[in-house]
């Protein structure tokens, strides 16, 4: 008989995987997954020395690991299951499977306990490698796809491109033989390069390369297959939950990834319902059994199935005596039942100041009466009372509440911290020692009645010298009423102390004055911006733009991070220094304006002219450079003024008179036929023509009479 026991027992196998080195986390990211990975377990064969894939009575599974667990973000399990003879093996170890991203020597393991479902090997360190792939892996060829279009688009032609594909990033990369050369591709403008993600399933890229002067183009095709990947099946964490009551239907599969994509079917279902994304479980579900899997996605096929089973419920039942109750405690939730598989909950409104020990309880253990007790009790306010909360999983067996503990004495409770949590919590620390014991209580520590505590506030070493302790005061908790401590000692300005015996629940608050940072250089490179409307508008200003807004943050630094100060300073005299400037034209002599048919005689309709503008002998551009405004009245006869207002690389605006003239009757006709002899002399047919004439030959004669006079002297 004990030989057929001991035939009976096999080894486990349950190796604990920790993910790679700090330095590999910070590498490979947070959010690594690792479903595309499969790792195999060999044996080597105690008669002939061969590796050989191991037999696991998992799934049939014959040497692949067929469940990954996830711990954090850091380390993950992988689970074997049983071997099957590990007596035909003289050493086992895990290697994996050919991978074309990763890579990682052979790790040679060790059987855990024999029989022994839930104590794990010893835990093993994997050192994933990314694989080296070739810059150029020439996996993607392109070819000419139009023997009409001009260029070869073959070696020779000094605008051909090359297509590579990196099979580690699924980057597909175009890259011509001449920087210069010009790829269009999706109606974009690429010089010399262009970098794209390949998409899963097939790609087809077709694309131009230009030569830089535009006179020879080369059209090419590229055909670029991503396959999706087969991923493990989910976790075996995976957990069936009873329903609550017998003929419910609120029984839910548990353990699910909310970062991963599920579907289930029912046993007896060929459809499969989809799990919303971000769930961490099944609800809603009836006893029997279920098939959980990956659904297919972009990247991935949907997965192997998981089967999870939901049992039908076991209820046992929870009995309060009220002669078990302790004076004074109020029993705010009890349920007479609890259902294997689930959690029950017990809430009691305490005395204040006391706090629980344990709970005891007894349950039938055959013929015979056992004992135990809760401990771990949760203690927290509620509605200004003390409730303390016991939440366990449901056992297997009814139970009787024998009796409720309290702790001896009265309790209070001690907190630390800064008066002003926003600026101060991050510099410094403030630690609590207590002569006597304080009683460990849901976390926190809660001090008996007249216990002497020394609270201690210090400024952390890599702050000494950039902030100083500015108070350390004690207030009854939840108000501002100060309490007046036994003793208070200021050791320096890093370091005090106070003493006190506990009465109340307390706050120790404790303030700190940090050095400000220097900020003189910072407000001379603002005052050099000066006003943002002189800055052309293009992606430098925005840069500035951007590099200004975030001044705020930094002038709040303390004296520590003076140079991260320093830093953003000289990121924005490097923005300031970038930012092209406007030309202010007010006022400038190099500008020039004309008014196209000015003056304008007065016709009925308004006078719109049109507007030359000129600076440095460069005629500007209306709406680009310039822009025109008009007053409203340009009907009326008078001066006009016209405003001219700079835009884009300029700023500024002059204003330039126009005149808008009467219209002049005509003079009579001449009778004596002659006709008007001052129109051969480009004078105008009017009396504003005569009278000009006139006036010229009076000057004239003016002119005449002053030089005869100066010649008689």
């Amino acid at each position: 008989m004990p030989d057929q026991v001991q035939a009976a027992e096999k080894k486990y196998l349950m190796l604990q995987v920790r993910l790679l080195t700090d330095e590999g986390i910070k590498e490979y990211g947070d959010g690594l997954d690792l479903s595309g990975l499969t790792f195999c377990l060999l044996g080597q064969r105690t008669d002939s020395g061969q590796w050989e894939p191991v037999e696991t009575a998992y799934d049939e599974a014959v040497g692949e690991v067929v469940s990954v667990d996830y711990y954090y973000f850091s380390y993950f399990k992988a689970d074997f299951g049983r071997i099957t003879d590990p007596e035909l093996y003289s050493a086992f170890k895990v290697v994996l499977k050919e991978n074309s991203s990763y890579a990682m020597e052979d790790l040679a393991v060790e059987l855990g306990d024999i029989g022994q479902l839930t104590t794990p090997s010893k835990d093993y360190y994997l050192d994933l490698t990314k694989k080296v792939v070739p810059a150029d892996s020439t996996e993607a060829t392109a070819d000419i796809i139009s023997a009409g279009w001009t260029g070869t688009g073959t070696e020779p032609d000094p605008y051909s491109a090359a297509v590579t594909v990196d099979r580690f990033t699924d980057e597909i990369n175009i890259r011509t033989a001449n920087e210069n050369a010009v790829i269009t591709y999706g109606q974009q403008d690429y010089t010399g390069r262009l970098t794209a993600v390949v998409n899963y399933g097939s790609n087809v890229y077709e694309f131009t390369v230009t030569s830089e002067d535009g006179s020879k183009v080369s059209c090419y095709r590229a055909e670029v297959t991503r396959e999706k990947y087969d991923p493990l099946p989910p976790s075996a964490s995976l957990k069936g939950v009873s329903p609550s009551a017998e003929g419910g239907a609120d029984g839910m599969i548990t353990g699910l990834d909310s970062a991963k994509l599920y579907e289930y079917r029912g046993e007896n279902d060929t459809d499969y319902t989809p799990v919303k994304q971000g769930s961490t479980e099944i609800t809603g579900l009836t006893p029997g059994k279920y098939y959980v899997r990956f659904a297919e996605t972009e990247s991935q096929y949907a997965s192997k199935d998981r089967e999870v089973v939901v049992k039908e419920p076991v209820i046992h039942t929870i009995t309060l005596p009220e002669e078990n109750i302790p004076e004074g405690i109020t029993v705010l939730e009890c349920p007479e039942t609890m259902t294997e598989g689930r959690t029950f909950t017990i809430r009691l409104q305490l005395p204040e100041n006391t706090l629980i020990k344990n709970i005891g309880y007894s349950y039938k253990a055959g013929e015979w009466t056992a004992t135990s007790a809760f401990s771990g009790v949760q203690h927290m306010q509620e509605d200004g009372h003390t409730v303390a909360v016991l939440q366990r999983d449901a056992l297997s067996h009814d139970i009787t509440i024998t009796g409720i503990t309290l702790l001896e004495g009265k309790y209070y409770t001690v907190t630390a911290g800064p008066e002003d949590t926003e600026s101060a919590s991050p510099f410094i620390q403030c630690e609590i020692s207590v002569t006597g014991e304080g009683e460990l209580v849901s976390g926190d520590t809660y001090y008996e009645e007249g216990s002497d505590i020394t609270a201690v506030a210090a400024i952390r070493d890599d702050w000494r010298g950039y902030a100083e302790l500015s108070s350390l005061t004690v207030y009854r908790k939840g108000t501002d009423e100060v309490i007046e401590p036994d003793s208070l000692t200021k050791t320096d300005k890093n370091e005090w102390s106070l003493s006190l015996a506990v009465q109340d629940d307390i706050e120790i608050r404790f303030g700190i004055y940090t050095y400000p940072c220097d900020t003189a250089e910072l407000d001379e490179v603002i005052a050099l911006i000066g006003d943002l409307d002189q800055y052309v508008d293009n992606a430098e200003k925005d840069i500035l733009i951007t590099r200004l807004n975030e001044q705020g943050a930094f002038r709040k630094q303390p004296l520590k991070n003076q140079p991260m100060v320093d830093n953003y300073t000289a990121l924005l005299r490097a923005a300031y220094e970038s930012a092209t400037v406007r030309a202010d034209l007010t006022d400038s002599k190099e500008v020039s304006v004309t008014l196209e048919g000015n003056p304008h005689t007065y016709d009925g309709k308004p006078w719109e002219p049109g507007v030359t503008v000129t600076y440095q002998g460069n005629v500007l551009r209306k709406g680009i450079d310039y822009l025109v405004y008009f007053p409203e009245d340009m009907t009326s006869v008078g001066d006009k003024d016209i405003r001219i207002e700079f835009i884009g690389l300029y700023r500024g605006e002059i204003t330039v008179k126009g005149s808008i003239v009467e219209k002049q009757a005509d003079r009579p006709a001449d009778q004596s036929g002659e006709g008007n002899k001052a129109a051969d002399t480009g004078v105008r047919d009017s009396y504003a023509g005569y009278v000009s004439a006139a006036l010229s030959s009076m000057l004239l004669m003016s002119a005449a009479v002053a030089v005869r006079m100066r010649k008689k002297k």
